[in-house]
This record gives structure tokens, sequence and C-alpha cells, in this order.
């Protein structure tokens, strides 16, 4: 035979809900004051919240945007959401720095012994770089995913990059030190036939949580400013196909779909299919020049992580 509900009592509802909530007195002390067992307390709790009695509520304070992440999680179905404060009129400059900061906290809350970092290369990871406090990590490695690109001095180059974050976290760090794109199809065989360049290579199946920036193909990016990576007429070619961006140097269309291009030929780093295999794959992109790509992105399913501003979160949620 079921067991019949208990009947509502408002007044015990209301007394076990003040001691617990408004005197912040624990279930156990409530139930040697009122005779109760705990199990009949907990219950009393949870039909104060059922009866409206008792409603919960979070008041974010200003610059944490709760609902946007929750939002952004349900829509794009991610594990997770995290979205940086950004003054309106804000520079590129300001922009990653908060962005930078936002990532390195994530960053820093994703490490534990063991753990297997990849990352990959642009302006909002080197902001995130640069922002991470010194941390003493000496069983964590970091793993370049892509090999060196534009001219080896700039602090955004893969190589210095990871060398840079494996130095504040006092950890290991396995470098592709190689082009991240070659000039021939040739030379990617010849260089790929290398031991020590196939040993890093492989290292990358064994990344646990990779962060990858998302990059949008204008003139001023990365990845054109100085003609050394992808020339004007080869960026022609790659709009005139329908990408919208990329990851980790896989060019994507607006659909989220990978899109074959000559230059996959030349370039050197991670794969598609050991991208897809990251069991955690953070994007780190922020500003609006970015919404194509990071709509291609999310929709595409790349990423179980989504570190953005706010004023992009917005507009991921927009109706299209």
């Amino acid at each position: 035979m079921s067991r019949k509900p208990e009947p509502i009592d408002p007044h015990l509802l209301c007394r076990v809900s003040t001691l617990y909530y408004q005197h912040h007195l624990h279930q156990e002390e409530i139930s040697a004051r009122l005779g109760l067992s705990r199990t009949k307390i907990v219950r009393l709790l949870q039909q104060a919240e059922a009866e409206g009695i008792v409603r919960v509520s979070v008041r974010a304070p200003e610059g944490v945007y709760t609902d946007l992440e929750t939002a952004l999680e349900k829509r794009y179905g991610l594990r997770e959401a995290v979205v940086a404060h950004v003054q309106a009129g804000a520079s590129a400059s300001e922009l990653y720095q908060d962005l930078g900061e936002t990532a390195a906290g994530y960053l820093t809350r994703c490490l534990s012994p063991g753990l297997v970092i990849g990352i990959s290369w642009g302006a909002a990871l080197l902001a995130m770089v640069n922002a991470l406090q010194p941390q003493n990590c000496p069983d964590v490695t970091v793993v370049q995913m892509d090999g060196g690109l534009g001219p080896a001095g700039q602090d955004a180059h893969a190589f210095s990059m990871c060398r840079r974050l494996a130095d504040k976290l006092s950890s290991q760090l396995c470098l592709l030190s190689v082009p991240g794109v070659v000039d021939s199809c040739a030379v990617k065989e010849a260089i790929l036939a290398d031991r020590n360049v196939q040993n890093a290579l492989r290292r990358l199946d064994d990344v646990q949580v990779a962060f990858v920036g998302i990059g949008a193909p204008h003139k001023d990016s990365l990845l054109m400013r100085d003609g050394s990576i992808i020339k004007p007429k080869e960026l022609e070619q790659l709009l005139a196909s329908g990408v919208v961006g990329d990851i980790a140097l896989r060019f994507l269309n607006a659909q989220g779909d990978v899109v074959s291009t000559p230059l996959d030929e030349r370039v050197i780093g991670v794969s598609v299919e050991q991208l897809r295999r990251v069991p955690r794959l953070v994007g780190v992109a922020g500003g609006l020049q970015k919404l194509d790509v990071a709509r291609a992105a999310l929709r595409g399913g790349w990423l179980d992580v989504l570190i953005t501003d706010h004023h992009l979160a917005r507009c991921l949620l927009a109706d299209v």
C-alpha cells in the first residue's frame, strides 16, 4: 500500500525554514531543537521550497554573467561557458587583457597532477599565458599543437608562447619545433619523416585539455598580418570556398564543417581527428569580428568549453 502524503503544516514549514535560512542553524541542530529526525527536516525544507514558502534566488554582481553562461551551455550543448566582462568601446588590447585573465583563471582551475595541456596559438591565448600567475606543476605537461607561425621572435609565435606557459607552470614541455605552414607538400613530407617530429605529433594523442584560438580570416589577423603565413590570394581562395575561420589551422564553414583547402597539404600540426578526440576542447574568442567563426565552431560541436566576452556571448544567443 502506498504511503499517504503528509499533510502540510504551514507553521512547521515556516519554523524550520526560519531556523535554517535566517538563523543559519545546521540540520542536526534543528533536529535536536524540535525533536524531529534529520530526514524529516530535509523533507520539510524541500516541501517549503515546493510550496513557495522559501524562494532561493542568486543575484549575480555586476560583471558576472551566469545567465549568459547557462544560456550558451543550453543552446549549444557546451559542458561549460565562461563569460568575461569587457567594457563597451574597449580597445583590442583591453579586450584581450580581460579575456586573457578570465581564461587564465579557467586554466588554473583545470590544473591537476599528470594533466597534459595542449595549446595552439593566437592573441587570445597569448593574453591568457601573460595573465597566468606562476604555479608549481612539475607533473603537468604542455604540448604544442601547431608548428610555429610567423617570425619566431613574435610573442604569439607558438614556440615562445608554449615555452612561456611551461615556465609559468614549472611544468614539462613538448615542443613541435617546425613551421606551422611550409612552402610545399614535398617540404612537409620531408619534415614529417623526422623521428622527433613524429614523436611530438604522437604526443598530441595524450592531450586531455586543449586551449585553442578561434581565428577569423581578415587582413589584420595574425594569420595574415605580415604575409609570411597566408598570402592575400590564398585568403581570397579560402573565402571563396566558404571559410569563415579556423581552429588550429583547420578551416570551417558557417555550419562548422571542415573545408578542405590546398593549404591543408602544407600545414603541420594537430589533425582534425586528434582535435575531435580531445576530451575537453576549450575555445577562447572575443570581439564581434569573431561572431561568424565562433558560431560555426559551436554549431559544428567542436568546443566543450567556450571562453568569451559578454558582448559576443549575447550575439551568439541572438536568433539568426
